[in-house]
C-alpha cells in the first residue's frame, strides 16, 4: 500500500514505544492519523510531536480508548469516520500485558 497525503491511518497504543514510532513514520509519509491510547497526557505529547513533523498538512486526532472495552472501540470507530471520513490502515498496536506463570494465566 502506498502511503501519501490521502491516507488515513489509525494507530492504537500510540502514546509511546512502537505505537508512537509507527505513528511518526506514517505522518512522515504524509498520512493523516487517528491515534489512540489510555494515557491521555502521553497521547497529547505524541500528537504535538506528530503535528510538528507533518506540518500544516497533517491531520492528527487523539482518542482515549481502552481497547478491552468493546463498546468504546465501536465508538472510536465512529469517531474516526466522523473526523476523517474513512480509514485506510488500522494498526492494532495496543495490548494488555499479562505477567505470571503459565499455570496462573
Amino acid at each position: 500500500m502506498k502511503i501519501d497525503h490521502t491516507t488515513v491511518a489509525v494507530v492504537t497504543g500510540a502514546a509511546s514505544g512502537i505505537g508512537r514510532a509507527l505513528a511518526a513514520r506514517l505522518v512522515q509519509e504524509g498520512a493523516s492519523l487517528a491515534i489512540a491510547d489510555i494515557k491521555a497526557a502521553e497521547l497529547d505529547e505524541t500528537a504535538h510531536g506528530l503535528m510538528s513533523m507533518g506540518g500544516s498538512s497533517a491531520k492528527v486526532t487523539t482518542h482515549i480508548v481502552d481497547v478491552s472495552d468493546k463498546g468504546r472501540v465501536a465508538e472510536f470507530a465512529r469517531e474516526v469516520v466522523e473526523a476523517h471520513g474513512r480509514a485506510h490502515l488500522l494498526i492494532n498496536n495496543a495490548g494488555v500485558g499479562l505477567f505470571g506463570m503459565a499455570e496462573q494465566l
